[in-house]
């Protein structure tokens, strides 16, 4: 048995369930560290269930040492240092993880810092590389651009691709300051203190251009703007609805056609696992070693102990971090002490 985060009415407690055992093809891990994703609040409330054969157990990424493999053929060794990108599982003491989107941990980085890099990093090197396919010298307007995402995505279209001008949007001063410092951004734009629209106030920061590729998780309140602001041909990659899932109404589809923009969806967690390994694959040979050599760089905004997940939630939901929220002490993960009813063998 091991112990893990779950849920219950709603809520994450600490409970009693039991410790998954390797299977073909995968690694145990013994969980250091796990970070907090948006896709984790939504399967919380009961938004965004795990993909068939998934854990119920919150968690996309996590870090920490090799504790079993099947068999003789794994690449890893028990005691290895590892980060996974995951299908669910993190929070928890041990993880299950296939060992195609297992990725050795560079002896540079930390295991606490490896932790929030596996769904944020490869989420945004899939978007741009994959999806946008950016290419050398164009645009890029990135949405949130101080979330986790955001900040890896601004960086890899600056130091990988060599884009022209990436303009973020964001809501404060502060987070527009990280976006431009740490995540390299060309300019970004405090969209709550805006006099104008927020399309002028982008094609102003790009010197009269406009977007080729807009990145964007808010979806239907920044519908308009987007469109307004994209040039011919552009590419919107959809990743969110943070903002909504409908249009405004009465959204004309001309305006789509008129500018030819393709609108283009995309997710991560339930794509095959050999989609995933894929990734995983040519993301530790591009940006990896970036990472590691510290040409890019890795954000954690705070640390809570896991047993402190809900306040860690409750953090992400008020928009108030900058970068990855990571979650630690898995070591002495204790019953909750508000009850101890909170302690539950499933």
């Amino acid at each position: 048995m091991m112990r893990a985060m779950v849920t219950r009415a709603g809520k994450l407690v600490v409970g009693e369930i039991p410790k998954p055992m390797p299977l073909p093809a995968t690694v145990l891990i013994r969980v250091h560290g796990a970070a907090v994703n948006r896709a984790d609040l939504l399967q919380k409330r009961g938004l965004y269930p795990p993909p068939p054969g998934a854990s119920e157990i919150l968690g996309l990424e996590c870090s920490g040492t090799v504790e079993a493999t099947f068999g003789n053929s794994s690449r890893f060794r028990v005691g290895d240092r590892v980060m996974a990108l995951l299908r669910g599982g993190g929070y928890a003491e041990y993880a299950l993880a296939e060992e195609g989107c297992v990725m050795p941990v560079p002896t540079t980085i930390s295991l606490s810092e490896a932790a929030v890099i596996p769904e944020v990093w490869l989420t945004a090197y899939q978007l741009i590389v994959r999806v946008a396919k950016l290419q050398h010298g164009e645009n890029i307007m990135i949405h949130a651009g101080a979330s986790g995402v955001g900040l890896a995505a601004s960086q890899i279209a600056k130091d990988l691709l060599g884009a022209h001008h990436i303009v973020t949007s964001c809501g404060s001063d502060s987070k527009c300051d990280a976006s431009v410092r740490v995540g390299r951004a060309s300019a970004s734009v405090n969209y709550r203190s805006l006099k104008g629209s927020l399309s002028d106030a982008v094609i102003g920061a790009m010197k009269g251009e406009r977007p080729n590729v807009l990145l964007d998780c808010i979806g239907g309140s920044v519908w308009v703007e987007n469109l307004k602001m994209l040039d011919m041909d552009g590419r919107w990659i959809l990743f969110g609805t943070m903002g909504g899932t409908k249009p405004p109404e009465g959204i004309n589809l001309g305006h789509l056609l008129s500018k030819r923009v393709a609108v283009i969806t995309s997710t991560l967690r339930n794509r095959s696992v050999e989609y995933q390994a894929d990734l995983v694959r040519s993301f530790s040979n591009e940006v990896l070693p970036k990472l590691a050599a510290g040409k890019l760089h890795i954000t954690i905004d705070s640390i809570y102990d896991l047993r402190d997940a809900e306040e860690a939630h409750r953090h992400v939901e008020q928009n108030e971090n900058i970068g990855k929220v990571l979650l630690a002490g898995f070591e002495s993960l204790e019953p909750n002490r508000q009850s101890d009813e909170t302690l539950q063998r499933l």
